[in-house]
């Protein structure tokens, strides 16, 4: 016992008295107890009694070095509040800290019976449960760890090991398993630094906690992915139960690219059969879900050449490098002539399971890799007629989809044509058809490069299209010209009589539109037709919306406004007419009485706006001219709005002017509330009228007087006139002959009633107009 406690500064008295008196041999207490080297605090070897640090009265025992608390022993204590707890019994906790005063300023003393605390960031309560009380506390880092028994109040009683999970960080907190050995510097295994780690437990979550067998840490993987997660080696079970527990048809597999255990259907019924009479080899026979079907034979891939081919269920491979022979398959068959059927040189019939749909399927995929020389296809197919017997339908290759009355699909292709270019080349083109003419005997009646229908039997269609094209970017891509449909129609050598880019013809539909542009989207440069030249219509235009012309002004130069517009105007001779469709058919002009102008007409007034328009001659089918070229003169309706725009404000200008007039002079219904007129010679101003002002009144508004001041430029015959808002109620208030100069007339409303009122100022009938406003007192 003296090894121990030889050096110790207990501060306590060994006595068997009934109290005992701390003592200190701390240097500023002279009347304390020196130890001196060869001295002890204990008990000697003739002692009979045991040694006893002891305090009666409630006090705890201190431990000290340094001059510094390193461990307390509580006496009976009660704690307030620790963490989420209230009224926390802490009777004998100790605790044992590099600064254990420093730990009890910033929060309770002890947490469990043992508590041991580092010298920093060790006061964490958070995640303290009251029934963690006999064990060992651990605090430190801003955490806090637990080992010991679980009191609960329950029968059964649990050893837990605890860590406290911090909020807020994103590195995981893990409880883990260690093994060392003696150090050596190797950089992994129990000799390391590190040690050799043989679990660990990380709480990825609140309420999730995935295990990790293995050495975590050198494998340098993370943490554990799953609620457990073997990093490296293998899983083993020394022994099975040798009864059948269960009656599952499922057994548990391995996904060899994942590593996770899987479950699956036990596969039975694998029989292979060999049948003589037709000489083959067959096995797992029936129906999807029968035992047959479920054979593990049955998803057997099988090649020949390669291996590693595992893309089919029989895969071919042909290396010309190693044998010269230029066809991977060759097919060679013979028909006969009395077969009725049908005969194929390949057969491929893709179906999916019944009642259900194949996903991407394709009855023939063809690819062709890195062709050289003149040519290479993909899919090439030739018919060649040599002799004289009949053929109805020849087809280099033909394309037949067909949904049967049973069947539905959302698209449909015949023949579906895609480039796909990752690489420089001069065009792509998913699909080309040409028609190559140099026979010259007879005249061939028609040639289609390409040509699509489609026809309706009895059904009903929503959009039929005789042919398709869409021009796209998918992901990114730079194209400067994206055509749907590009028509190109131009002439080598030789007579080209009518040359259409896009010919469009409908007819016999409740709705019939030749060509159909559609574009819902009227925002920024998005059109649903564009044309770069002249347009022509015949017949009438109908718009949903506004006709826009340019009229920006940086496009334009010798800008000059519009003068006389009201004579231009009062020059035209708008007429109401009809056209003589009957004799320029090909023009397709508007039926009806129609309203315009006639062009000549509008040609003396403004010719700027007739145009003289060409017009083609036009032909039929075979070629025969049905109507000469001529022309014709066209009418700008547009250049006329702004001509129609500067006569409204000229006749605007005017009606001002006689509405002015009109309310200084017309008559009073109400006569009897005429004023009498004023003085013949007005007061001569006082000098309160600015230079520049005509006409004012001051004060205003007012509430009974106020003065009229205004200025004559010339002599002639003035007067000063007084009208209501409404215009009932007109006053004269002035009139006389004046010569030029200023005048002023102070005028009393006691007689008007509170409102605003109109004073006009007429000099030979020229009106000067201003508001007044009468308010009450």
């Amino acid at each position: 016992m003296k090894k121990y406690l030889k050096g110790l500064a207990w501060c306590a008295v060994l006595s068997h008295a009934p109290n005992l008196f701390a003592q200190d041999w701390h240097a500023n207490f002279p009347s304390g107890n020196p130890i001196n080297s060869t001295e002890w605090l204990g008990c000697d070897g003739t002692s009979t009694q045991p040694l006893r640090i002891k305090t009666v009265p409630d006090y705890a025992i201190d431990l000290y070095t340094s001059d510094t608390r390193r461990l307390t022993l509580l006496p009976d204590n009660t704690y307030a509040t620790l963490g989420a707890y209230s009224s926390i019994v802490a009777d004998g906790y100790s605790l044992h800290s590099p600064d254990v005063d420093a730990f009890m300023a910033s929060a309770p003393g002890p947490f469990t019976l043992q508590h041991l605390a580092a010298a920093t960031n060790s006061t964490y309560e958070d995640a303290y449960r009251d029934w963690a009380r006999t064990g060992t506390t651990y605090t430190g880092g801003g955490t806090m760890g637990y080992f010991g028994l679980k009191e609960d109040g329950k029968s059964n009683t649990d050893l837990i090991v605890q860590l406290a999970r911090r909020e807020g960080t994103t590195a995981p907190d893990r409880i883990r398993f260690l093994f060392t050995g003696l150090y050596t510097g190797a950089g992994a295994g129990a000799a390391s630094q590190e040690g050799l780690e043989g679990m660990r437990l990380t709480a990825v979550a609140n309420d999730k906690v995935n295990v990790g067998i293995g050495d975590f840490y050198a494998a340098g993987v993370g943490e554990p992915a799953e609620r457990l997660d073997v990093v490296d080696g293998k899983v083993r079970i020394r022994q099975l139960p040798s009864d059948a527990v269960s009656t599952s048809d499922e057994v548990v597999t391995v996904n060899m690219t994942t590593g996770v255990l899987e479950h699956r259907p036990v596969p039975s019924g694998c029989i292979w059969n060999t049948f003589t009479g037709s000489q083959h080899i067959q096995s797992g026979l029936g129906n999807p879900g029968t035992a047959g079907a479920n054979c593990p034979d049955r998803g057997w891939l099988y090649t020949i050449g390669a291996a590693g081919t595992l893309g089919a269920k029989l895969s071919l491979y042909q290396n010309s490098n190693e044998r010269n022979v230029q066809t991977g398959l060759n097919v060679h068959m013979v028909t006969n002539p009395n077969n009725v059927q049908e005969s194929y040189g390949i057969r491929c019939d893709v179906q999916p399971l019944t009642n259900e749909s194949s996903n991407a399927s394709h009855g023939v995929w063809s690819r062709l890799a890195n062709p050289k020389g003149s040519y290479g296809n993909g899919v090439y197919g030739t018919a060649t007629k040599s002799n004289t017997a009949g053929v109805t339908d020849m087809s280099g290759v033909r394309g037949l989809a067909q949904v049967t009355s049973t069947g539905s699909a959302s698209s449909v292709h015949g023949v579906y044509g895609e480039t796909i270019l990752q690489g420089p080349a001069s065009s792509a083109i998913g699909a080309t058809g040409r028609a190559s003419i140099s026979f010259t005997s007879t005249t061939i009646p028609e040639s289609i490069g390409m040509r699509g229908q489609t026809w309706s039997y009895g059904s009903t269609v929503t959009n039929a299209y005789g042919g398709r094209f869409t021009s796209g970017i998918l992901y990114n891509g730079t194209v400067t010209n994206g055509y749907g449909v590009h028509g190109l129609s131009n002439n080598g050598i030789g007579t080209l009589t009518n040359s259409y880019g896009v010919y469009g013809i409908a007819s016999g539909g409740t709705f019939n539109a030749a060509i159909y542009g559609d574009m819902a989207d009227t925002t920024g440069a998005k059109w649903a037709g564009y044309f770069r030249g002249k347009v022509r219509i015949d017949y009438n235009a109908y718009v949903n919306g506004n006709v826009l012309v340019t009229s920006d002004a940086t496009l334009k130069t010798n800008v000059e406004d519009i003068t006389n517009a009201s004579e231009l105007v009062q020059a035209l001779q708008p007429k109401t007419y009809d056209f003589i469709p009957q004799q320029h058919p090909h023009m397709i002009m508007p039926q009806g009485r129609q309203w315009g102008l006639l062009a000549q007409d509008l040609q003396e007034v403004i010719p700027e706006l007739v145009e003289r328009v060409p017009v083609p001659a036009q032909y039929d089918s075979t070629g025969t001219m049905i109507a000469d070229a001529t022309s014709h003169l066209a009418v700008n309706y547009n250049g006329l709005i702004p001509v129609l725009i500067a006569a409204m404000k000229e006749q605007n200008d005017r009606i001002d002017d006689l509405e002015q007039a009109l309310a200084a002079c017309c008559s009073n219904p109400d006569g009897s509330r005429m004023l009498d007129q004023g003085l013949n010679q007005p007061n001569e101003l006082d000098g309160s009228l600015n230079g520049s002002e005509t006409l004012r009144i001051q004060p205003n508004p007012f509430n009974e007087r106020t003065t009229v001041f205004y200025t004559l430029d010339r002599g002639g015959r003035t007067q000063l006139l007084a009208n209501s808002s409404d215009g009932r109620d007109l006053r004269v208030l002035q009139e006389a002959n004046l010569e030029a100069g200023s005048y002023q007339f102070d005028w009393n409303t006691a007689a008007l009633a509170p409102g605003m009122y109109y004073v006009t100022l007429l000099l030979d009938g020229q009106p000067v107009v201003k508001k007044a406003v009468k308010v009450d007192r």
